[in-house]
């Protein structure tokens, strides 16, 4: 048994957990589910490196470009949130204000 097949092993793991994860209580978290893809394209191409190498490389392609995808999601959920928290805190800031005047 080579390493190319325990590493897809461990990576077809990882990216069906990231999956599970996603498809149960993170759906707001698109990152999630787009690097659980990456790690499953990763697996993909880890059991096809010894057998097809243009089928690996399509592999590292499409693990590469959701990988991208989980990145900008991951930026977009990071903007969003730190502009929820801003909200949050501008409201708290107002009510305490006017608890300070009365």
């Amino acid at each position: 048994m080579g390493w190319d097949r325990i590493a897809g092993g461990f990576c077809i793991i990882v990216g069906l957990s990231l999956v599970a994860g996603f498809l149960s209580q993170f759906r707001e978290r698109g990152y999630v589910g787009w690097l659980g893809l990456s790690f499953l394209a990763l697996a993909a191409a880890a059991f096809w490196s010894a057998s097809n190498e243009t089928a690996r490389n399509y592999a590292m392609i499409v693990a590469g470009v959701f990988f991208v995808f989980s990145f900008y999601s991951a930026v977009q959920q990071t903007r969003e949130r730190l502009a929820e928290i801003r909200r949050r805190h501008e409201a708290f800031e107002e009510q305490m204000l006017a608890m300070l005047q009365v």
